[in-house]
């Protein structure tokens, strides 16, 4: 595997941000996370990585993890509303170690559950999730934009 470095994400420099909105675009495309709700993810979050190939300055991955509210069902569980691996990047075990060091993060920060949604359909991703722990807690129908189901996992960190 090529040497890959995790850093913050820099909301002083737009560039960072708009990249990780090009790209999740581009893998999501309707369901993508609209431009306006970035400013809120960058309010709200607990955590916001991004990985990048050491030689390189492109993005290829990015996650996002932001505190639940009090009046939220799930808290005080902690809600991961963007994960993503570049395509080409995909099952050459860069998002396991991408997952792993961010994991490592969340439990330095205390973190206990972690929640996220991912489509009913999508078998890679239920596979990944559930290696590290996560089990399928309820099923949403036509919860994206798309129309496409999505099913609501859990882990305890």
């Amino acid at each position: 595997m090529k040497k890959f470095s995790i850093k913050n994400v820099d909301f002083k420099d737009l560039k960072d941000l708009k990249e990780i909105h090009k790209v999740q675009k581009g893998i999501f495309g309707a369901d993508a996370i609209k431009w306006d709700w970035w400013f809120d993810l960058i309010e709200d979050n607990l955590l916001f990585l991004k990985i990048v190939p050491s030689k390189l300055n492109e993005i290829i991955g990015a996650i996002v993890v932001t505190h639940l509210k009090k009046d939220d069902p799930l808290y005080p569980g902690d809600y991961i509303p963007v994960f993503f691996i570049k395509e080409n990047y995909q099952r050459k075990g860069y998002g396991t170690f991408f997952f792993k060091e961010s994991l490592k993060r969340l439990r330095k920060l205390m973190v206990q559950f972690l929640y996220l949604h991912t489509k009913d359909y999508n078998q890679p991703a239920l596979n990944f999730y559930k290696k590290f722990g996560f089990k399928i807690i309820e099923f949403f129908e036509k919860y994206y934009g798309s129309g496409d189901n999505s099913y609501l996992l859990e882990m305890k960190i």
